[in-house]
């Protein structure tokens, strides 16, 4: 059966986890006037699609700025997904300045494509998003300040009072 979803005016795109480390889901959403759809990606197609968009917002002229690569959050709805994301691929149009992602369906279960036309901002939203969820399910968070905590360095914690407070 197919399940075949083009998204040209979307409103908001998504990539992230639910669940903790070890257990996640990771997961594509986007959303469009009344259309919401959902597919369950793997850990390994969220990273290279955060890697991927990067390349492309550079080859289009229109890098990733550090600022908008640390601006991704968690936001993702209450989830009920189309199927399981297979082959992944992300374009550009230099024409009409959009980008388009494309996820067909995992597997002998169905022929679904999932086409979003996206803006740049959404993109380099989506690519940010996608590299924090990485990041921040894969690394516990201070309990004083909530800032990420990184395994391979100490964390000296400002909210700790008057004095820096090492944190473990």
């Amino acid at each position: 059966m197919s399940s075949s979803h083009v998204l040209r005016h979307v409103d908001w795109v998504t990539a992230g986890a639910l669940g903790e480390p070890g257990e996640r889901t990771f997961l594509l959403q986007a959303h469009a006037s009344a259309d919401y759809v959902a597919v369950v990606c793997e850990k390994e197609q969220i990273a290279a699609l955060a890697q991927v968009a990067r390349e492309l917002l550079s080859d289009s002229g229109t890098p990733l700025t550090d600022a908008e690569a640390e601006g991704g959050e968690l936001r993702l709805a209450p989830v009920v997904p189309l199927w399981r994301a297979g082959v992944m691929a992300v374009g550009y149009d230099p024409e009409s300045a959009r980008f388009l992602l494309r996820v067909e369906q995992r597997g002998d279960t169905g022929d679904g494509v999932l086409d979003l036309v996206l803006r740049r901002d959404q993109l380099a939203g989506l690519a940010a998003d996608a590299l924090f969820s990485l990041d921040a399910g894969a690394r516990d968070r201070c309990r004083l300040c909530g800032e990420l905590l990184d395994p391979d360095s100490v964390h000296w914690c400002e909210s700790g009072g008057d004095r820096p407070t090492f944190v473990v």
